[in-house]
């Protein structure tokens, strides 16, 4: 599993005066055979060393230690799809000048990629990073509860709760006192019951910090549960459903709360990128447009950097001060020359990162479409002075 940390870590590696490689490599085996993985791999790895013994720009020393780290990854790379596996995709990053190494086992396939720079290309697992939530799916009924952590499509059983409830039954008694005492001792035990699987749970989130709540169960059951979460709890809960816990298969519990999460994922990118068009166009904390969000990724004004998913253009990089442009071929900050750049989103998203802000991606086709496909909330604005300068 890929955890923002990590991907945090990658981006401390560059940008570097020595060689950074960044790899991707779908392994789909629903879409390729473990030979076909095999070949694309050993066909990035053969075109990415013939297009550097061809280039004279970095000099012969930093050439060098590209090609071996283009061995030594080649060697990992192979080695981790050498036999069956359910990963889907690959991910793999090398810093040879500092013996950094890192491969990562992707839910989702990717597009093959290999690319030797001076900084990590990330986008790829920011992108899936933000498709995921950690959910905790709890089932409870009136003596049995279960629960479990969904992350990047994978389920984990986490701890199974049952606390004897004595059944209910009808005796005689004097005008029904008994029957209503019983009645009374078995409502204890549920309550009782209640109160310790929101404590396992609260415990749960207070070591895993999970995004949102699936509760699964009977309406009714869930209905007299809920007063019992810790608000922390009550405020993440996003959906319920009915389930069975003991007797609910996991494949099933996984399933349900994979759908729930997809639906539930769409109403919040609706909900951001409306937000966000509002206060573009109201003069607000937002920009939209290519352009204005680099400005503003420059200025380390972005709160949250909204890009649509696939969306990638051409741009300009300054490598002495950071500037991130469209087309400009000297920098309006230094003066000095720009590197034109394949992909200046990716840019753009190790930029929101290195100065803390967040990145979401949002589906292709939303309303951020009409506007370059990407934006950005803001934490501040820059006085217009400031932005001449």
């Amino acid at each position: 599993m890929i955890r923002h940390e990590e991907v945090e870590r990658i981006l401390a590696m560059g940008p570097s005066e020595s060689p950074v490689l960044s790899f991707y490599l779908n392994t789909h085996l629903g879409r390729r055979s473990l030979d076909e993985q095999r070949i694309a791999a050993k066909s990035l790895f053969r075109e990415r060393k013939l297009e550097l013994e061809a280039r004279h720009d970095h000099g012969e020393d930093w050439k060098r230690l590209a090609l071996s780290g283009l061995e030594r990854l080649e060697e990992i790379v192979l080695a981790v799809v050498d036999a069956p596996h359910a990963f889907r995709g690959v991910a793999a990053f090398s810093c040879p000048a500092d013996g950094f190494e890192q491969v990562f086992r992707l839910p989702q396939p990717v597009k093959d990629a290999l690319i030797v720079d001076h900084t990590p290309y990330v986008r790829p697992l920011t992108a899936i990073l933000d498709e995921y939530h950690r959910i905790c799916t709890l089932l409870i009924d009136r003596e049995r509860a279960e629960l479990y952590e969904v992350y990047m499509g994978e389920i984990l059983h986490h701890a199974e709760v049952f606390d004897e409830v004595p059944g209910r039954v009808r005796i005689a008694g004097w005008y029904g006192l008994e029957e209503r005492r019983i009645e009374r001792h078995v409502e204890d035990h549920v309550r009782r019951h209640f109160r310790r699987v929101a404590e396992i749970l609260f415990r749960l989130f207070r070591r895993l910090g999970f995004d949102w709540l699936v509760l699964g169960g009977h309406h009714e059951v869930i209905a007299d549960f809920r007063p019992y979460l810790h608000p922390y709890l009550a405020s993440r809960v996003i959906r319920e459903f009915h389930a069975e816990p003991g007797e609910t298969p996991v494949a099933v519990v996984l399933e349900r709360t994979r759908a729930i999460e997809e639906a539930t994922e769409r109403e919040e990118e609706k909900k951001l990128v409306r937000e966000l068009l509002d206060r573009a166009q109201s003069g607000g904390l937002g920009v939209v447009g290519l352009a204005p969000t680099l400005s503003a990724v420059v200025g380390g004004q972005v709160h949250t950097l909204v890009v649509e998913e696939g969306f990638s253009t051409a741009g300009v990089l300054c490598r002495r001060c950071g500037f991130l442009g469209v087309s400009e071929s000297l920098c309006p900050v230094c003066g000095d020359s720009t590197t034109r750049v394949p992909d200046i989103v990716d840019e753009a998203v190790e930029a929101t990162i290195h100065y803390g802000g967040r990145v979401e991606h949002v589906f292709a086709g939303s309303e951020l479409s009409a506007f370059d496909h990407m934006g950005a909330l803001l934490r501040f604005r820059l006085p217009e002075k400031a932005k001449q300068a």
